[in-house]
């Protein structure tokens, strides 16, 4: 059974400085649980696997179990559900809320953090078994144990039409399958007749053009593992970190993401470094081309990408969550330095609050760079306007962002909205309410003033997120709804307490204040 180790490490190898506080492991011991608890583990997976392709999402069920059996809190008293017509009381919220932090204090590791998954993306795991593999340390580092929770990973999320995405939501990808394939062949998996989703794996690679399609990143892995010849990548030129600094093309420039996967790259580029040909390598070149290896023409394939299946781009700019969340660490700072600095501090926060009014879409909302999508931005606006001292009466920006809000609030009381928002840059309705999208649209309303103005609908979405509370007073794990740069979508698992429980606690005070 696995069990989830906190802030342990030692060797020569694995060094910390702060006692590898906030450390996770998780460890297999065939000796952990009762016959009882394992058989509860083996459940659950079994009920992930057969809801896949419904519930993508990880919801931490291993970690609850081994947190409820370490920590034991007091029980919660089972979730009350508030009927229509009834009305949200300070008390329901309370108790709602007592059921919460309990559930979510069980949870809290004993070095002070909440450990959690943090998962999404299909590319990571792939390119970890890859290096181990080309360094000679695959058999050293991974366990049968990890090789079957691995490979049970990436059948988990393989899409229905056989392909694996670059991440767990959205279509599949020649970059996600290829990397997906190749690890688990590399792992001891061999597509024979027993095994139906490695051959429905590289059936979708072939019928979309073979790995001769794999963008640009993928190219260099499979070169470096040695089935993709290094002859079909473009240039990666490693001579240019030797150009002067201060010329606009040196990669030391790059954003810093950027720069960091491409110093590499270039270097592997130059060296044309290629890993051991292995039995299981040679089967590779094989299988991902749709002729023999000797026959594929390198040349072309340099500028070869499945078509729609390429990489969303966008360009990094500065982000109205990170302008709010500026102006909100430098008002807070005022107040416990009102005479430091003052001038520049006020100056600055205006300016700043002209950047966000200036990016405002024109249907009101912000678009959310770090999040999903435009309920998380239209938050981080309204907050930032509100703490450089807009309001509602004053701010024309505000009073759009409300009318967005408001006007997409489901007919449950709730906000639900989809990642393809990211995509599409414009606002698309899950056509179900998400917990977290949710407390971001009541956040932003409250900090709006909307509990003075007209609180009905965050009564009405208040009542929603209590009743999507479950008895222990967790609440529901949904969709993704951690965005990276627009582009990837994580599990941000802590997500789905921390926002419900700010937005009803937030709720709870201004309305308390209001009868005051």
């Amino acid at each position: 059974m696995w069990r989830l180790k906190i802030g342990e490490g030692n060797g020569p190898w694995l060094q910390s400085s702060n006692g590898f506080l906030g450390r996770q492991v998780w460890e297999f011991d065939p000796n952990a649980g009762t016959p009882e608890e394992r058989a509860e583990v083996e459940r659950l997976r079994e009920e992930f696997t057969k809801h896949r392709l419904e519930k993508r999402e990880s919801r931490d069920l291993l970690l609850r179990l081994q947190y409820a059996k370490l920590n034991q809190f007091q029980a919660n008293a089972p979730t009350m559900k508030i009927e229509k017509s009834s009305d949200v009381t300070e008390e329901l919220i309370s108790a709602s809320l007592r059921r919460a932090l309990n559930q979510f204090s069980s949870l809290q590791a004993h070095d002070g953090h909440w450990p959690s998954d943090y998962s999404g993306i299909l590319f990571i795991m792939p390119i970890l078994i890859l290096s181990l593999h080309v360094t000679g340390a695959l058999n050293i580092v991974v366990s049968s144990e990890h090789r079957r929770e691995i490979c049970r990973y990436i059948y988990n999320h393989q899409n229905e039409d056989g392909g694996w995405g670059k991440q767990i939501l959205g279509p599949s990808t020649m970059f996600g399958s290829c990397l997906n394939y190749a690890t688990l062949r590399l792992l001891g998996e061999v597509p024979d007749a027993s095994n139906v989703a490695l051959a429905e794996g590289r059936k979708w690679i072939l019928s979309h053009g073979s790995a001769t399609a794999i963008p640009q990143w993928g190219k260099i892995w499979l070169s470096i593992i040695g089935i993709y010849d290094w002859s079909g990548n473009n240039p990666i030129i490693p001579e240019l970190w030797l150009v002067p600094h201060y010329l606009p093309i040196h990669p030391g420039r790059f954003w810093c993401f950027t720069r960091l996967v491409y110093m590499p790259m270039a270097y592997l580029y130059g060296k044309k470094f290629v890993g051991p040909i292995t039995p299981t390598i040679l089967a590779l070149r094989e299988e991902l081309y749709n002729t023999t290896y000797d026959e594929v023409n390198w040349k072309n394939a340099r500028s070869s990408c499945a078509q729609k299946l390429t990489y969303s781009t966008y360009i990094i700019s500065r982000s109205v969550e990170c302008t709010s969340s500026v102006i909100d660490a430098l008002m807070m700072f005022r107040d416990q330095h009102p005479l430091y600095r003052n001038n520049e501090i006020e100056g600055c926060v205006q300016k700043a609050a002209l950047f966000i009014e200036s990016k405002q879409q024109k249907d009101g909302s912000w678009y959310g760079t770090w999040g999903i999508c435009f309920t998380y931005g239209t938050m981080f606006g309204i907050k930032g306007l509100t703490i450089a001292g807009r309001t509602y009466d004053t701010s024309s920006s505000i009073r759009r962002a409300c009318k967005f809000l408001l006007s997409n609030q489901q007919p449950t009381g709730g906000w639900g909205e989809s990642y393809i928002s990211s995509e599409n840059e414009e606002y698309v309705d899950s056509g179900r309410p998400h917990a977290v999208n949710t407390a971001w649209s009541m956040l932003a309303l409250i900090y709006s003033g909307q509990v003075e103005r007209d609180p009905i609908p965050l009564h009405r979405a208040a009542k929603l997120l209590i009743n999507m509370q479950q008895d222990n007073g967790d609440f529901p794990q949904q969709e993704h709804i951690g965005c990276f740069n627009s582009s990837l979508y994580y599990n941000y698992a802590n997500y789905h307490n921390i926002f419900p429980i700010w937005a009803l606690g937030e709720f709870r005070r201004r309305l308390i204040l209001t009868k005051k």
